[in-house]
């Protein structure tokens, strides 16, 4: 069954907020305004215990104007979010990823 996440709407340069990820594979798809902008998608693993925090670090899972889709293999259990970067001053961006399997 698919699960859908919208990660960024209508988004400028930022972090987006942290949503938690079930694990597995899926896709990642940006649409909007570019403007030179970068998507990348960051990942934290759960968290072992309550009081140890995991920072979010980059993947090699980035959106481009011209590569706004991606499939990626399975990312564990734990917390996903996006980084626009690199825009302009014009970008809105809306990400959406959702699990294939």
């Amino acid at each position: 069954m698919a699960r859908s996440i919208a990660l960024a709407e209508s988004a400028s340069n930022g972090t987006g907020s942290s949503f938690t990820w079930d694990g597995g594979e899926g896709v990642i798809h940006a649409s909007g305004t570019w403007d030179g902008a970068t998507v990348t998608l960051q990942y934290a693993p759960a968290q072992p215990q309550s009081d140890i925090t995991m920072t979010p670090s980059d993947t090699d899972v980035v959106l481009t104007s011209t590569a706004a889709n991606r499939g990626f293999n399975a990312i564990p259990i734990g917390t996903v979010r996006v980084v626009i970067a690199g825009g302009g001053g014009t970008e809105s961006l809306t990400v959406v990823m959702a699990r294939t399997k």
